[in-house]
């Protein structure tokens, strides 16, 4: 059995201080590092190529290994603030994925990440991945499809995630990780 831990990265910059791919506040360095206290040891960390990805694994107490891109324009057009107007993201987010389209390519390229990160940690392993709000939502729903995605909640927030267990063959469990 192998782990992958999903977190979205910490809080960005806002206004006019939101620059080149929205670099962490202060308060988004701070959080993360209280949030990374908490996160056991990866054998294997992956971070989005956006700044405020890398900084929240850095910031987590972690060293990166290696980093992805995500395609900000494959996810059809669905932006954080229309995801947080949903009273059920994960719901509206397999309805997406079913439809096909690019929410569905967003979701698929997740699943590939999070299946290759667990390619490179040992038996037993855990791999955590840093990625963003929206597109780790598609992901989860694609990952799990049988689950009741009306259970799991919220959009997730800064800092928070999901550990998917993986038997060789599949995801088996969802364990999410809420800051309250």
């Amino acid at each position: 059995m192998r782990m992958v831990e999903i977190r979205r990265h910490s809080i960005a910059k806002k206004g006019d201080e939101r620059t080149g791919g929205a670099y962490l506040s202060h308060a988004g360095v701070d959080l993360a590092r209280t949030v990374g206290e908490a996160i056991a040891r990866p054998d294997l960390v992956l971070a989005s190529t956006l700044p405020r990805a890398l900084e929240t694994a850095v910031a987590f107490g972690f060293a990166v290994d290696d980093q992805f891109e995500v395609d900000q324009s494959s996810w059809g057009g669905i932006g954080g603030s229309e995801w947080l107007s949903w009273s059920e993201p994960f719901v509206e987010a397999r309805a997406l994925v079913a439809k096909g389209g690019p929410p569905a390519e967003a979701a698929e390229a997740c699943v590939r990440v999070w299946l290759e990160a667990l390619t490179r940690v040992p038996d037993g392993g855990r791999a955590l991945v840093v990625s963003h709000g929206g597109v780790i939502e598609l992901g989860l729903v694609a990952a799990v499809p049988d689950a009741d995605h009306a259970s799991w909640g919220g959009m997730l927030a800064e800092c928070e995630g999901a550990e998917l267990d993986h038997d060789g063959t599949r995801f088996t469990d969802v364990r999410f990780h809420r800051l309250g």
